[in-house]
Order: C-alpha cells, then sequence, then structure tokens
C-alpha cells in the first residue's frame, strides 16, 4: 500500500505526487485489513529562504493504491490556520498501522 500527496495550491511548483506513506500489507486471499496512516503535516514543509521550512495552509489531495500507477482510492484534506513552521527538526516519516478487518465490524463499514 502506498500514500501519495499532493499540495494543489503552492508559492513554489511542487512534483504532482509525492510519496508520504507506504506499508507491505501480506494479505492471504479472501483476507481484508484496515490500515490507518498518521502523516505529519510537515511532509508537506517547503523551503522558503527566508523562514525556513514552512507548511501552508490549503487543500492536499491524497492517492492511495499499490503503486503511482495503480491508484485505487482518492480524497482530499484541507490545512487550515496560518503558515506552520516545523523547523529542522520536523518529522519526516508517517505511521501505518493494519489491523485485521475479518471481525462483525468490518460489515458495518469501520474498523
Amino acid at each position: 500500500m502506498q500514500i501519495y500527496g499532493q499540495d494543489v495550491v503552492g508559492r513554489t511548483v511542487r512534483p504532482a505526487r509525492t510519496l508520504i506513506a507506504f506499508h507491505r500489507v501480506p494479505l492471504n486471499p479472501g483476507q481484508r485489513m484496515c490500515i490507518a496512516a498518521e502523516i505529519p503535516s510537515s511532509l508537506f514543509a517547503l523551503w522558503d529562504a527566508h523562514n525556513g521550512w514552512v507548511v501552508e495552509p490549503g487543500e492536499l489531495r491524497l492517492f492511495v493504491g499499490r503503486s503511482s500507477a495503480d491508484i485505487r482510492l482518492k480524497n482530499h484534506i484541507t490545512l487550515s490556520g496560518g503558515d506552520y513552521f516545523p523547523g529542522q527538526s520536523r518529522a519526516l516519516t508517517s505511521t501505518v498501522t493494519l489491523t485485521n478487518a475479518d471481525g462483525p465490524a468490518s460489515f458495518a463499514g469501520t474498523c
């Protein structure tokens, strides 16, 4: 499973999609798994010559799939507030958690 992000509007030109999280998900035939990803906003930071690392508010698009060429889910989120300055010690990785979804809750569409 791979998650890509796109900063829709920014003060600099950004790549169309950037890999922001990934995890190998081993599944047996018919098995289902719930996947939760915690993605720090600092992964969308850009370098500003006057302010250092900065995360701008605005719309972010998210793409989930097996690869960049095999996207299965798309969504968007909005970062609100003003500019955020995470500094040099900003988070550079996401956290991915897997949960077995074969229980009763999975039939209701929740994990």
